[in-house]
This record gives C-alpha cells, structure tokens and sequence, in this order.
C-alpha cells in the first residue's frame, strides 16, 4: 500500500510539473488578476472576466519573464 501511494504521489507531482509549464499570470483589468492557460505559441486562454483591456495586457510567463499581449476576441 505504501509502494502504491508513492507512485500515486509521484505521478501526481509529475503531472502538475507538466501543467505548471502551461500556466501564465494575466494582468487585464486594473487591480484584479486572472490567471491563463498558454494554449499554443502566441494564444492564451483566460476568463472573460478577468481582462477588460483590450491592449496592453500585461503576461506574467512560467520562467518568471513578462510581456504584454492584445485581446484576440472572446
């Protein structure tokens, strides 16, 4: 039993190391934070809620560096 809530934990630790490097902080609407998932080069998924710039929205990416991105369509 505990050889297999090893594997499980690992698995697991695995798994969100993956997701992690998907995972991007968006700065859209003054104030208020979002978070994003980086779909594909160039294309970031976020809440509708969470952006209401339409330009100059600020990208905080997974290595800790920043750039801003434009509003694509929701």
């Amino acid at each position: 039993m505990a050889t297999e809530l090893a594997n499980l934990s690992n698995a697991l630790a695995e798994t969100v190391e993956r997701a992690s490097r998907s995972i991007v902080a968006v700065r859209g609407r003054r104030g208020i934070g979002s978070s994003g998932i980086a779909w594909r080069d160039n294309l970031i998924l976020t809440s509708s809620e969470g952006v209401r710039a339409e330009e100059g929205i600020q990208i905080l990416l997974p290595d800790g560096r920043s750039t801003t991105a434009r509003l694509r369509g929701r």
